[in-house]
């Protein structure tokens, strides 16, 4: 509160230009192909319906900087096969051995694509050109594992690369990356986004949001 904001001058555009001009080279570097190594294995057998994949594990410490994956639909499949797909296919992610995931969510809603693939470009996700691409960092100390489960009809085969970068013994991150899914479907009550205890920094959440009524009747209130 009482935080004064100062409006935009254009005389002020010569002392922050650099900055701007620094910020727009790393908006136009996301849409070049990175050619770094991928983690392998670079492609996955197709992912059979009822299949628990293994995708990759690698060992640390190291940083997790960018997983892509693109699925290779096979023809004749249709938008509504395609749309499910992505809702039934679940990303999970294990740091350090744990023996619960920290990612565990849908492949779709992860990825900002929930209900069906839309097209988006952002510093930390992105869809664009079949290619599904996170960036957010994520390190961890001793082993990262990465599976996929198939819990559709459709087999999908997938393509898979990430790019990792070692991290010094001294420096082991003090803290994961997590990512959850819920849903609810009760009328007229909250829907809780997060409950958790302890220290991390929230980053936000992605929501979809359907009227069980066919409408776009629950966006009307306060």
């Amino acid at each position: 509160t009482n935080v004064p904001v100062q409006s935009f001058r254009l005389e002020d555009w010569n002392g922050c230009r650099e900055q701007l001009e620094s910020v727009r080279n790393q908006w136009l570097s996301l849409q070049s192909e990175d050619q770094t190594p991928a983690v392998p294995p670079d492609s996955a057998p197709p992912l059979a319906n009822g299949s628990n994949g293994l995708v990759f594990r690698t060992n640390g410490p190291a940083l997790c900087e960018e997983i892509r994956i693109r699925p290779e639909f096979p023809g004749g499949i249709t938008i509504l096969e395609k749309n499910r797909w992505l809702r039934d296919v679940v990303l999970r992610i294990y740091w350090d051995d744990l023996a619960q995931p920290s990612v565990e969510t849908p492949l779709g809603d992860f990825f900002c694509n929930g209900v069906r693939p839309r097209a988006f470009r952002s510093m930390v996700m992105s869809y664009s050109g079949g290619e599904y691409v996170c960036r957010w960092p994520m390190p961890f100390r001793r082993s990262m594992r990465l599976e996929l489960e198939n819990q559709g009809t459709i087999p999908v085969p997938l393509t898979l690369r990430g790019r990792l970068r070692p991290l010094p013994e001294a420096t082991a991150p003090a803290s994961y990356f997590q990512a959850c899914w819920n849903q609810t479907s009760n009328p007229g009550r909250p829907h809780e986004i997060l409950q958790f205890a302890g220290n991390g920094y929230y980053v936000g959440c992605y929501l979809v949001a359907i009227g069980m009524d066919g409408s776009w009747n629950m966006l009307e209130s306060d």
